[in-house]
This record gives C-alpha cells, structure tokens and sequence, in this order.
C-alpha cells in the first residue's frame, strides 16, 4: 500500500468512526428534522385553500386545509424515512400521524407523500382538524416550486 494509498484509507476510516460516534435520532426526531426550519408561502389567488413550506426555492411540504390533506415531499421527507429507518408507506404515515397529533395536538392525521413534498407544522396555526398527510407527483411540485421563484 503506497502512502497515498495509507492516507486515504486513514481518512475513511475516521469519516466513518466519526459517523458512528454520532448520536442516533429516533424517526420521529428525524421527521422534525427534515420538515423544520421551512417558510411558509401562500397564494391564494392561485391556491385557496394550500400554504406550502419551501427550503430554499424547493417546496418540502403543503397543506390543503379545505380538504385537511398534508403532502410530503417524496424525495427529501417521505423516502428518507423510509430508507433510513426501514419503513413501509403505512409506518411512515403511522410515524407522521403520531408525530403531529403529539406535538401539535391535531387529531384524525393520515399522513401521505408526493412524490415531491408535504409538511406538518402549520396545523396548530391553522387550528386543523382531521389532517390528512398525503404524497404528490413531481410534476405538481415543479408548478409550485416556478410560481414562488419570483
């Protein structure tokens, strides 16, 4: 093995004991994580009856509060739950429900995902009841993500 060689292996292996070291989060504190920190946009000329939650200008989350649907973006909310915590669709929507109805005190939540977005914390400030988390196709996604690049 040539230093070269040495010093890449050196910098794996402490990359990874370094990952290791780090504290695990249960899914619920993960789903938090990855749902936070988003503002709240609106356009009710557009859409009247949808706040969205957008982390730069892509979209991670969107409330119909007409029809108390809450949407996950797939590909940065709902699979990552999936894949990090080995979850099938019913235990990410069991986690969402729980995790919501706890901390927000919203009941009759069934949570879904878009293959592109959805959020959570809005239900308090919109005093929701019976929100239902759900999944969108990207092509949705993309319409909301252009409109708010203004």
């Amino acid at each position: 093995m040539t230093p070269e060689e040495k010093q890449k292996r050196i910098a794996a292996l402490e990359a990874e004991i370094a990952e290791l070291k780090k504290p695990e989060k249960t899914a619920g504190q993960r789903f938090w994580e990855l749902v936070s920190a988003t503002e709240v946009k609106f356009d009710f000329a557009k859409w009247p009856h949808t706040i969205f939650g957008f982390r730069g200008h892509n979209y991670v989350w969107e409330f119909d509060f007409e029809n108390s649907y809450l949407w996950l973006r797939y590909s940065t909310v709902w699979s990552v739950l999936e894949t990090e915590y080995s979850l099938d669709y019913n235990d990410v929507q069991a986690l969402v429900r729980s995790e919501v109805e706890e901390h927000l005190k919203c009941r009759g939540l069934t949570p879904l995902h878009r293959r592109a977005t959805t959020g959570s914390s809005v239900e308090e400030h919109l005093k929701c009841r019976g929100l239902t988390p759900s999944a969108m196709i990207t092509s949705g996604v993309i319409v909301v993500e252009e409109h708010f690049k203004m």
